[in-house]
C-alpha cells in the first residue's frame, strides 16, 4: 500500500486556518490527519490525541480572538483521533528531539499538521 503524505504548516491565524482546513477537507479528502503541536520553547514534538473547540483566550498572530472563545461555533466540542498517538510516538524517531503524545492537546484551530491518503 502506498501512502501520499503531506506536511503543512499553518499559521496561528484563526480565520485563515478555518478557510484552509475547510478547503483541504473538500479538495484533498485526507483519510487521516495528525496534529503535531510545535512550541519553539518545547524540547519535544507532541502528537495530539484530540483537539478542543472552546477555551481560546489568546489572540492569534493578527490580534484576533474568536467570539466567546469558540473557534468553530457549530463544531464539535472535541475532535479525537482514532489513531493511537501514544503508539505512534513510541515508534517515531526524530534525531535529538523527543516525540511524545498528549491527551489534552491544543485547540481545533491547530488541528491540521500532517495528513495522508492512499495513492491510486
Amino acid at each position: 500500500m502506498q501512502i501520499e503524505l503531506r506536511i503543512l504548516q499553518l499559521p496561528v491565524d484563526y480565520r485563515e486556518v478555518k478557510q484552509r482546513v475547510a478547503r483541504i477537507w473538500e479538495d484533498l479528502r485526507p483519510q487521516f490527519v495528525v496534529h503535531v503541536g510545535v512550541d519553539p520553547a518545547a524540547k519535544a514534538i507532541f502528537l495530539e490525541q484530540c483537539s478542543k473547540n472552546r477555551g481560546y483566550r489568546d489572540a492569534d498572530i493578527r490580534g484576533f480572538r474568536p467570539e466567546c472563545g469558540v473557534c468553530l461555533p457549530d463544531g464539535p466540542e472535541v475532535i479525537a483521533s482514532e489513531v493511537s498517538m501514544k503508539a505512534v510516538s513510541r515508534r517515531a524517531a526524530v534525531q535529538g528531539v523527543e516525540v511524545a503524545f498528549s491527551r489534552d492537546a491544543g485547540r481545533c484551530v491547530l488541528l491540521l499538521g500532517l495528513w495522508g491518503r492512499r495513492k491510486g
